[in-house]
This record gives C-alpha cells, sequence and structure tokens, in this order.
C-alpha cells in the first residue's frame, strides 16, 4: 500500500491537478485518505490498476481494491449529506479514472453510474471547498470526454453549474474552467437538440466562445509558433506557459469543433451543399492538427494529450494524406505507450475507416 500511495502521488495525481493551481490530489486528497477508508481504496485500486498496465501488476489487485471501495461507496449514495464529503468527492472522480484505464483490460468503457449521480451533487457544491471544487473540475472533464466520444448529451445539467459565465474573470484558471464549462454547453445543444431556437442558441454560444478568445489575458498567447512543414513536423509547434493555458486552447478548438459541424445555417440541400461540406472539413482538421500541435509540444501538461485523442477519433475519419493519418495514429501509440490511456479500439476504428490493410 506504500507503494501504491506514492505512486499516486508521483504518477496518477498529476492527470486529476490538471487545471488545478492547488494541485489538490498530489497533496490534501492524499493526506485525506489516511483517515477515509473509501478514498485510500480508490486510490489503491486506480494505482493498481495503472501498475498493471505499464509493469505487469498482478491485475487481480486492482479488481480486489475496487470491489472493496464500492463495497463502501454504493450504500452512500442515498445519503447526500455522506455524499458531499470531501473526500467521497474525491474519491468518485478517481473510480471514473479507474473505468476508463480499465478499457484495456474489460474491452469497453462501462461509464458508472456512480459518476453521474455524484456530478450532479457536486455542481451545486461548487464553491464551497478546495478538494470539492477540485473534484468537480476533473469530474466536468471527465463528463466531457463521455459526451464527446459518444455523441450524447452530458448527463450533468450545465445549468445548475455555479460558475460565472462573465468575462469579468481574476485568474487565468479562472478563465480556463470558463470555456471549460461552455464546452459541456456546447455538447449539450449539439447532441440533446432541444433548444426552441437553434439558430439563436447556436448564434448565442458561438458569440461567448469567440468573445473568450478576444478577450482572454495575454498570458495566453503562444511562447512560440511554428507552423506544420509536412516533414519532420505534420502538426505545428505551439509552446504555451502553463496546464491552464493549454487546457484552454484545446477546449476552445473543441467547442470550435462541434459549433462548426453542428451550425444550422449550413446549406442541407442544393449545389452549395458540398462546398459547405468541403470547407466545414477543412476548418475542422484544421483544428484536429492545432489541438495535436499543443498536446505534443507541451509534455508539462500531460493529459492535453488525452484530449487529443478523443478529437481524433470523432474527426480523424476526415483525414485522406496518408502522412497525417500516420501522425494521428502516432498520438494515439503515444498516448497509450507512455500513459496506459486506452487507444487500442481508436486505432483499430481508425485503420478501417482509412481503408488500411
Amino acid at each position: 500500500e506504500p507503494m501504491l500511495l506514492r505512486y499516486f502521488v508521483t504518477n496518477l495525481s498529476r492527470f486529476f491537478d490538471y487545471c488545478d493551481p492547488e494541485r489538490s490530489f498530489s497533496t490534501t486528497v492524499v493526506q485525506r485518505a489516511a483517515e477515509c477508508p473509501t478514498l485510500l481504496l480508490a486510490i489503491l485500486a486506480a494505482s493498481s490498476r495503472h501498475l498493471s498496465l505499464t509493469s505487469g501488476y498482478d491485475s487481480y489487485i486492482a479488481d480486489q481494491y475496487h470491489r472493496e471501495c464500492l463495497s463502501l461507496l454504493i450504500p452512500m449514495l442515498n445519503d447526500q449529506t455522506t455524499l458531499l464529503d470531501e473526500a467521497i468527492c474525491a474519491a468518485t472522480v478517481i473510480l471514473r479514472l479507474y473505468e476508463e484505464l480499465s478499457v484495456a483490460v474489460v474491452g469497453k468503457d462501462t461509464c458508472s453510474h456512480l459518476l453521474g449521480t455524484h456530478i450532479f451533487v457536486l455542481a451545486q457544491e461548487y464553491r464551497t471547498s478546495g478538494i470539492r471544487q477540485a473534484a468537480f473540475r476533473v469530474a466536468l472533464r471527465q463528463e466531457i470526454n463521455v459526451a464527446f466520444c459518444t455523441r450524447k448529451p452530458m448527463k450533468l445539467l450545465t445549468k445548475y453549474i455555479n460558475v460565472d459565465r462573465s468575462t469579468d474573470l481574476k485568474s487565468d484558471w479562472d478563465w480556463t474552467i470558463h470555456i471549460i464549462v461552455l464546452c459541456a454547453e456546447v455538447l449539450n445543444y449539439c447532441y440533446c437538440n432541444i433548444a426552441q431556437d437553434p439558430a439563436q442558441a447556436w448564434d448565442e454560444l458561438s458569440t461567448r466562445a469567440e468573445d473568450w478568445l478576444r478577450k482572454k489575458p495575454k498570458s495566453f498567447e503562444p511562447l512560440q509558433c511554428k507552423n506544420s512543414n509536412y516533414g519532420d513536423r505534420v502538426f505545428p509547434e505551439i509552446w504555451l506557459l502553463n496546464d491552464c493555458h493549454v487546457a484552454g486552447h484545446i477546449y476552445y478548438l473543441m467547442c470550435h469543433i462541434l459549433l462548426t459541424a453542428y451550425n444550422p445555417s449550413q446549406p442541407r440541400l442544393g449545389p452549395e451543399r458540398a462546398k459547405a461540406m468541403r470547407l466545414t472539413d477543412d476548418i475542422i482538421k484544421d483544428d484536429v492538427r492545432k489541438i495535436c500541435g499543443i498536446a505534443l509540444s507541451n509534455p508539462h501538461a500531460e493529459p492535453s494529450l488525452f484530449k487529443a485523442c478523443t478529437v481524433i477519433l470523432l474527426c480523424g475519419d476526415l483525414f485522406t494524406d496518408k502522412t497525417e493519418q500516420q501522425a494521428l495514429l502516432d498520438v494515439l501509440i503515444k498516448t497509450e505507450a507512455d500513459f496506459a490511456w486506452p487507444t487500442a479500439s481508436s486505432q483499430e476504428y481508425l485503420k478501417k475507416r482509412w481503408d488500411w490493410s
């Protein structure tokens, strides 16, 4: 157990502390594990699962910790007071990582009901504490990833998220959570299809996204940019300062991809339809290239590669050039090899779509 706890701090906590200025999971969360068996078991389960994928650690141990954790957590689901405990909030999102990593073992993402049940509570209590706030940020990113991959609306009702939606924000971290929340709203617009006036709703979301891009602090500007040269660098090289700046740009581009694909003003029939579709595909492919370039250019923000993999899965079939296809595949391969993030099914799917023999 000491080894697994240390492994969480040195290896897995960075997955959770992405965009967290307090680095809560590598500090206060692991400290709380000493007094919360549920949180401790969640940490042990996630660490042992990751080790089983990277170093041959016995996967049975991970399964055992997971079962023990669920045996404590499931009875709590009907007790809102217990659910509001910070340690239980943290345990829930850590278990979600366990599920994501277990795709490589069980062959599919189980998308447990635990997170969906818990995140609604987190949303309403967002500003009340450090650990709970940190857990909410993680849970929101996890839900966005599921929604993006499955093309289904988020379980989270975004209107209940107690986050400032203005652009009068104090810190760079606030600017990043602002665009992440907007991405959640865009996802629900695209995949719910319940807006009374889709064109007006699209205009409002698009305006908010462009306002974010235009008004964001200067610290979000790249330190260095190099365009792709289609030789040794297929994707642009874009250096950014901190992980919040990396995430901010990536989530903006995810918004842009979705809003471009679901623009209600695009012609559905007639001679302009094919032209509009080609333009849409070109815009989306350029956004994908930028996301991959940002993720690869900023190794200090490793979880950005997970978002790149999500976008590649959803948009990779638009690419017809073999060099670019291989570069996209290399991102998937690198992410699984370096971080045990399961991408094998994405690789196989794209190879079929690209008609690779």
